[in-house]
């Protein structure tokens, strides 16, 4: 090899190559390419060797054929064929602001820019024009790392009328709807053009406490310009969801509104929805495009898990009795990571606890409780409407009572046992209410008087499993209604049951058992031949945790462990017997919550 180290050269590299009798070295610079570009520069700006010139918001920039070519597939188009710029001294691009213009070539000869929040819109655009792909793009990336909620409406505005800037758009979009109350309180939401406007409300990823604030973020937005937006009233009110709305908000806004009363499309609008809501609240169905909450599609098959109720602690301790109703898709779970919870309507009459929860198709009922103002059992009913996300009451309990047990029971709702705060004494008070009928039955009671039992049914009977008795100690029998007999039995399981606070799903045509004998032990139970498997253990102990199953595994779900209140979630996969944790998977640690799955066709 050629000896160039005292050659005062640096930045080279030097290759010896055999080419038969002959020794050839190939001699690299890298910066080599830099300093020609930082020559080039020079020369541009001291107007040396240009041969076109580029006139952009007035002003001149005398630059390279050559350079303008070889850096854009525009120029190289423009001065290679048959355009009339192609000999041109001077081209005109009125598109482009002149401090724009100097940023682009800025860019092109020195492979740098400064993008700010000041022009990074009209340098995407100039980018984007002259097809500059690499510049644009880093337009896009600086605008998504820098979307606000202050922002996102002129960002949706600006990818809107931006052909090359879908995942801007995707990327504000989805801001607006993880935070779109507060989105439409800014000053921006009223200025936004009807078309984007009914783009935002066609989504169906709006996350919503309720459609409420749909309807009066409209509401604003007509009245800003009303006598131009009038127009659009009915293309934007066929958007919102107004069935889902609280009747007595939609009377409010009939009488109120001028609004709604000089617009014959909302007024009729809101007539047709109040309609809806006597007839749901009368038990029918409505269907329509209207009546389903936004994450739901019509004919869209839904797995949900939802979350509602219950307590948690606040950061000086006190017990807080939560309002709070969430959803999230079972599908979404694959991988075994946190979800994301879309929340729902808030749980009327929630200053209670010890309640029930139970799904029937689609709908949710919560059973009695304890009204801790009153100090008291109670009888309400309330159910939930997940395909119109709506509350209403039902017809109350036969009896008041609170930590009693409630099941699907061939489509009607049945509550078992529990306590009253009347009697101050466990109940065996059997009661099944006909959602068709919207009445309870009395129903034959059960031998043992028992509160906070799991209750499952398995082949058409009723078991219930464990609980506590009059003297407060655990239930050692399962007692089986037979539907047919109308009858009670009793199934000794003494060797099984030693706590009282057990939790237990079905599972095919057996009984899975978490918290029989310790906290812990999780067994499998067969009726028919009286078979226990013992069962990998959860990682947690949990106390009033939420349990469901769905697709033949089982889910723990929040609840009390020593001091702790607890986030997680365990899922059992018994094909395989592991539990895997999900940590985080609550909004909020949770204890004596409802936990249930829903599958239906909207």
């Amino acid at each position: 090899m050629a000896d160039f180290a005292n050659c005062g050269i640096s930045s080279i590299c030097i290759q010896d190559l055999t080419d038969g009798d002959k020794t050839v070295v190939v001699h690299r610079q890298p910066s080599r390419a830099i300093t020609v570009l930082e020559n080039l520069r020079e020369m541009r700006q001291n107007a040396e060797f240009t041969d076109v010139v580029l006139c952009a918001g007035g002003v001149d920039f005398p630059c390279h054929k050559a350079v303008l070519a070889a850096s854009s597939p525009y120029f190289r188009a423009m001065f290679t064929s048959d355009l009339r710029e192609r000999n041109s001294q001077r081209i005109q691009l009125p598109e482009i602001y002149s401090d724009t213009m100097a940023s682009i070539l800025d860019y092109v000869y020195s492979g740098e820019v400064k993008i700010t929040l000041e022009n990074v819109q009209s340098l995407f655009q100039a980018a984007d024009f002259l097809d500059y792909n690499n510049l644009s793009a880093g337009c896009i990336v600086f605008l998504k790392n820098n979307i606000t909620v202050d922002n996102c409406i002129d960002l949706i505005q600006f990818a809107s009328r931006c052909s090359s800037s879908g995942s801007l758009l995707d990327a504000a979009m989805t801001l607006l709807d993880n935070n779109f109350e507060n989105v439409t309180k800014n000053r921006a939401f009223l200025d936004i053009e009807p078309d984007i406007l009914i783009r935002v409300l066609t989504s169906e990823s709006i996350r919503l406490t309720s459609e409420e604030t749909i309807v009066f973020a409209c509401l604003r937005w007509l009245a800003h310009d009303f006598e131009r937006r009038e127009k659009h009233s009915g293309d934007i009110v066929n958007c919102i969801r107004l069935p889902l709305v609280k009747e007595t908000v939609l009377k409010h806004l009939r009488a109120s509104s001028s609004l709604v009363r000089e617009s014959s499309s909302l007024y009729d609008a809101f007539n047709e929805a109040i309609c809806c809501q006597i007839l749901i609240q009368s038990g029918k169905r409505v269907l329509g495009a209207q009546t389903y909450p936004r994450h739901i599609l019509p004919g869209q098959r839904s797995e949900v898990m939802m979350i509602m109720g219950g307590q948690y602690h606040s950061d000086d301790g006190e017990i807080i009795c939560s309002n709070e109703v969430w959803c999230t898709f079972l599908p979404s779970m694959n991988g075994m990571v946190k979800p994301s919870w879309t929340p729902l309507s808030p749980l009327p009459d929630y200053l209670k606890r010890k309640y029930c929860v139970t799904a029937i198709g689609s709908s949710v009922y919560v059973t009695g409780g304890f009204d801790v103002i009153n100090n008291r059992s109670i009888r309400a009913v309330w159910c939930y409407s997940y395909n119109r996300n709506i509350w209403y009451s039902i017809a109350d309990l036969l009896h008041a009572r609170h930590s009693h047990g409630a099941l699907e029971f061939s489509s009607k709702l049945a509550v078992i046992g529990g306590k009253s705060s009347l009697s101050d004494n466990r109940l065996n008070y059997f009661e099944i209410y006909d959602p068709a009928e919207n009445a309870w039955t009395e129903m034959e009671r059960m031998p043992i008087a028992v509160s906070v039992p799991s209750v499952v049914q398995i082949d058409g009977r009723i078991y219930v499993i464990g609980g506590a008795t009059e003297d407060g100690s655990a239930c050692q029998k399962i007692q089986v209604f037979n539907p047919n007999l109308e009858l009670w039995s009793l199934i000794d399981m003494s060797s099984i049951i030693r706590r009282k606070t057990l939790r237990a799903v079905p599972l095919g045509k057996r009984i899975f058992m978490v918290g029989s004998r310790k906290p812990r032990d999780a067994l499998t139970y067969n009726f028919r031949t009286g078979r226990e498997v013992s069962n990998r253990q959860p990682l947690d102990s949990r106390l009033f945790p939420g349990m469901t199953s769905h697709h033949g595994k089982i889910w723990l779900v929040g609840g009390k462990s020593d001091d702790r209140i607890l986030e997680t979630a365990e899922v059992y996969d018994p094909s395989i017997d592991r539990w895997n944790t999900i940590v985080d998977f609550l909004p909020r640690g949770l204890y004596l919550h409802g936990c249930v799955t829903i599958t239906d066709f909207p």
